[in-house]
């Protein structure tokens, strides 16, 4: 596998002399392998390393090799400033593929616009948002990197082959071509849910290709969501103020990051995903906002203005009638209530809890069913945040049965327990949740005092995007469970997750069968894919 490093931190790694005659001072290899940044890390399922794998598929598909997709440094400096930078516009690109972020990936003749290359049969490798396979675009070229060149699309254009899948009538929002926040919305549903089952297959391919998915009925089928639109119940718009300003600055922004990276805030005022409690309240925040910028300037106030939103579709119930209605809450400590089948739930409204209700009683469905093909008397809940998952599952257990949870954070457990009472279910005796890190819950006093073991539990996993860690998936085979549910807002660290499984398994000779692998449709117009495992001990 060649060396690959973050596109951020790619020119750190050489001493080269540009046009201007400004030096850029080499780092030791080591020191860039180990310097993080946002998107780019030494985790081989970040979002860079990802990429270039993406990209190493495709040029192989194309019969391209990898070395010839080398771009020369005197065309990403020539990019690099975007101040400086002329306008080069491409047009007649044909998109092949698409990224893992769902975006469009081409090859154009580096000939067409870099007077250095005279070799027509050398391609550059160029990344286009809101493009898919069988566009035919005009694009316009912006930074370089070591092997491929982000663009901005520019225009569809026609297609006499009309060898595509778009269909722009199919755009609700304004905002589409500009904002980062939805990929898909050119595209039949049909189409998105084909992605998101190619996203798995692929996340498996790359970082557990010894499963075989031919023993797995329907392996990575995505499980559609009962709405499209109007699901997502939490929005958290973003917006940039300076220290000071000036008048010529009002009205700030307040939106989503641009689908080209290093582009202002897209201002929104209305997002057809988000839940229509949402959508009522998020003009007048802008406005808010605006007002008080506008009075901390005539004042020349130091008070602080608020600037960070977070809005919560909840629930307002009525206790009297027992009655409810949808409102939307807008500061980080409310408290959201949340009903899913015939339980309620409550936490703050920055916690984590799912953003698609309308998918949660499938989801919770299909999970139960699996649940009732394996006998066992306990159930683990790793990462159990609110307890949304052991409240949900409850149900699967006998009499004798009950949920230990552990989670990291000391709120989510304290709402855990809050939940569990709301709902009815004992606590301790039906269920006990801890707070700690699931590294080490194995070897957790309160949960060694609860005499749960392996041959009888069933172990629930729910981490974020990360995925989990070497040092709980260790753990968690000296407790041999009788079976393993992971759930997983992130295919690739699920994946990468379950070949670690398999290798610290086979070190004490157990064998664990991967039942299913199951996408869920929660982001709808969206790249994103919820996955479920389910493991099972044989022998």
């Amino acid at each position: 596998m060649r060396f690959m490093i973050s596109r951020t931190n790619f020119l750190a790694s050489r001493l080269v002399k540009c046009s201007s005659g400004r030096r850029y001072a080499s780092l030791p290899t080591r020191a860039i392998l180990k310097k993080k940044t946002k998107r780019g890390t030494t985790d081989f399922t970040s979002r860079d390393h990802i990429l270039h794998k993406d990209i190493d598929s495709f040029l192989a598909k194309a019969g391209q090799g990898t070395e010839q997709a080398r771009i020369p440094e005197h065309l990403i400096y020539k990019f690099i400033y975007s101040k400086n930078r002329e306008t080069v516009n491409l047009g007649k690109v044909r998109v092949s593929a698409l990224t893992s972020e769902g975006e469009g990936l081409a090859l154009v003749s580096r000939s067409e616009y870099d007077d250095q290359c005279t070799d027509p049969q050398v391609k550059t490798v160029v990344k286009i948002p809101k493009a898919i396979p069988g566009d035919l675009v005009t694009i316009s070229l912006k930074r370089h990197y070591e092997y491929y060149a982000e663009a901005e699309l520019v225009s569809v254009d026609k297609d006499p082959q009309n060898s595509t899948r778009r269909n722009d009538r199919l755009v609700v929002c304004k905002h589409f071509d500009l904002c980062s926040g939805c990929q898909f919305q050119m595209l039949l549903y049909e189409d998105q849910l084909v992605f998101k089952l190619d996203i798995i297959k692929r996340a498996y391919k790359y970082f557990f290709p010894e499963i075989n998915a031919s023993e797995i009925d329907d392996f990575g089928m995505v499980v559609d969501s009962p709405m499209q639109f109007a699901y997502r119940t939490k929005l958290t718009p973003h917006t940039f103020v300076l220290k000071k300003f000036d008048k010529n600055f009002l009205p700030v922004p307040v939106g989503f990051n641009h689908a080209v990276s290093g582009n202002a805030i897209v201002d929104i005022d209305h997002c057809p995903i988000a839940t229509n409690p949402i959508n009522a309240v998020l003009p007048g925040l802008k406005k808010r906002l605006n007002d008080e910028l506008a009075l901390k300037l005539e004042t020349n106030s130091k008070k602080k203005v608020e600037s960070d939103f977070i809005l919560r579709d909840s629930l307002r119930v009525n206790h009297a009638t027992g009655e409810y209605t949808n409102v939307c809450l807008t500061r980080r400590h409310n408290v959201v209530t949340e009903k899913v089948k015939d339980f309620v739930f409550q936490f703050e409204a920055n916690e984590f809890f799912q953003n698609n209700r309308s998918i949660l009683p499938t989801f919770v469905d299909f999970l139960g069913y699996h649940l009732s093909q394996v006998e066992f008397t306990h159930l683990v809940d790793a990462y159990c945040g609110s307890g949304f998952l052991g409240i949900s599952l409850s149900g699967q257990l006998p009499e004798q049965g009950k949920v230990f949870g552990i989670e990291i954070s000391k709120k989510s457990i304290e709402y855990a327990k809050h939940n569990a009472g709301i709902n009815g279910i004992p606590v301790p005796r039906k269920m006990e949740f801890v707070a700690g890190s699931s590294d080490s819950m194995f070897t957790n006093e309160q949960f060694l005092e609860s005499g749960v073991t392996g041959d009888e539990c069933v172990v629930l996993m729910n981490p974020s995007r990360k995925g989990s860690s070497d040092e709980f998936i260790k753990q968690l085979m000296d407790f041999r469970p009788k079976a393993i549910v992971y759930v997983s807002c992130n295919v690739f660290t699920q994946a990468r997750d379950l070949a670690s499984l398999k290798v610290f398994a086979e070190r004490l000779g157990l064998k664990y069968k991967v039942k299913t692998v199951t996408g869920f449709d929660f982001y709808p117009q969206t790249k994103h894919v919820e996955s479920v495992a389910m493991l099972e001990l044989e022998g």
